[in-house]
């Protein structure tokens, strides 16, 4: 994945988040399980895409 172009998997993981609190489908307790693997993904891809948006706004001040 290129530093700038949207992961697919963080991006299907937010919306679960925001849209569904991250339950698993039909239980009201129960929620996604993640993995080590996944939050790493996550964490490279934001140190990545911070300082190209930070680069973005200093540029349009």
């Amino acid at each position: 994945m290129a530093g700038g172009r949207p992961n697919p998997e963080i991006t299907q993981r937010c919306n679960k988040i925001a849209h569904d609190a991250d339950l698993v489908d039909g239980d009201l307790k129960q929620r996604r399980p993640i993995d080590e693997a996944a939050v790493t993904d996550a964490i490279d891809w934001i140190e990545r895409i911070a300082p190209a948006i930070a680069h973005v706004l200093d540029d349009e001040a």
